[in-house]
């Protein structure tokens, strides 16, 4: 029977405790709160709404004017900043990535809270908050490049200081914890010192560092590959970190269906099958599947689901020749095979001194006496 794979997936979104620092694929945000001549303001409320879901993270400024907000999942928010005797400030579209600590400071204009200022911005290039460096590939990435199998690891790749062998081309359509499938070093290190984490558990197999699962690219929201200065919270690992995050369903229902083929009738014959007159070896390769997420509650503000298909098939018979001995070649008659027979360096050695028995014994004639002679069939 053709080799059967399946992937499946399925992730539940649900509000997460301030506590759970050490799922490290999650956001920060945080900032400084001042009015128009820099001085703090303490007691400002925070609010960091998620856009897709509709969720909201509340903080409040300490007397320092300082504000903090963990756990944030990746995606896209609204920031929105109140104090009494204050304008409200709203800064929209403001994209959090996996693993980033973003800081933003605001600044509060004198007004009433009934009005409000919004502010567009872009996020800063220079993540000040952190030492860390590393390169974010997006779920837009993921999906339009051409991944041979829809291995999502290939893209690592893209970042500075990784090199992929070659072999690594051609990965499976999901990793099953072999090192040719999803093998890569970092800044020189050995291909396997790198620390894989799914939604923050790590997902090497015992003895080989390497991903036992790796969702399909539809089921990725986005992944960070971290090469070099990365913090204390990550350990057991001597090159990069790669920290992927799974989609999560939004307020609205959405989803999608896809299947990639291939087919002998694709394909041209080879160069062996040419030559020897046979026709193409039958090939089918279908890798087929689908996504829905959304919520799960009527309010559409706290639960949401994802959930994550991929199924392969494949039939792919091939042809092999192989040279096995005759009942001739058995007794050590090679006399119809068409060609000169290997001769044993012993045996050339004895017709060469002139003893010339071994060339009888073999079924060979002994050709000349001395430093010239050799035997033939």
């Amino acid at each position: 029977m053709p080799p059967i794979r399946i992937a499946v997936a399925i992730m539940v979104s649900l509000p997460l405790s301030q506590f759970l620092r050490a799922q490290t694929e999650a956001a920060t945000l945080r900032g400084v709160v001042h009015d128009a001549s820099q001085a703090i303001v303490p007691g400002a409320a925070v609010a960091l709404t998620n856009i897709d879901q509709n969720r909201s993270w509340n903080a409040t400024s300490n007397e320092r004017g300082e504000y903090d907000i963990a756990q944030i999942p990746p995606g896209r928010y609204s920031l929105a900043v109140e104090s009494r005797g204050f304008k409200k400030y709203v800064q929209p579209g403001l994209t959090l990535a996996v693993n980033q600590v973003a800081q933003i400071d605001v600044t509060l204009q004198p007004g009433s809270v009934t009005e409000t200022i919004e502010v567009h911005a872009d996020a800063p290039l220079l993540e000040s908050a952190s030492s860390t460096l590393g390169e974010v590939v997006n779920h837009l990435t993921t999906t339009a490049l051409p991944l041979n199998g829809r291995n999502v690891m290939q893209l690592v790749a893209l970042t500075p200081g990784i090199n992929a062998p070659p072999s690594d081309h051609g990965s499976q359509p999901f990793a099953s914890g072999t090192i040719a499938n999803v093998g890569f070093s970092a800044n020189g290190s050995r291909d396997l010192n790198s620390l894989v984490l799914l939604d923050g558990s790590p997902q090497e197999v015992m003895g080989y560092d390497q991903p036992g699962y790796v969702p399909p690219p539809d089921a990725v929201e986005e992944f960070k590959v971290i090469a070099n200065t990365m913090s204390a919270e990550y350990g057991r690992t001597g090159g990069a970190v790669i920290s992927m995050v799974h989609r999560a369903g939004s307020k609205n229902f959405h989803g999608g269906l896809y299947e990639f083929l291939r087919n002998n009738a694709f394909d041209a014959n080879n160069f062996f099958g040419n030559r020897s007159g046979q026709a193409r070896a039958p090939f089918r390769f279908n890798q087929f599947g689908g996504t829905l997420g959304g919520p799960l509650t009527p309010a559409r503000t706290s639960t949401f689901f994802f959930f994550s298909y991929q199924g392969v098939r494949q039939k792919n018979p091939s042809a092999s020749f192989y040279t096995v001995p005759t009942a001739l070649m058995k007794g050590g008659d090679f006399t119809n095979t068409g060609a000169h027979a290997a001769v044993s360096p012993l045996v050339v050695n004895l017709c060469r001194t002139g003893r010339g028995l071994s060339c009888e014994t073999s079924r060979l004639a002994c050709a000349g006496r001395g430093a010239g002679a050799s035997c033939r069939p």
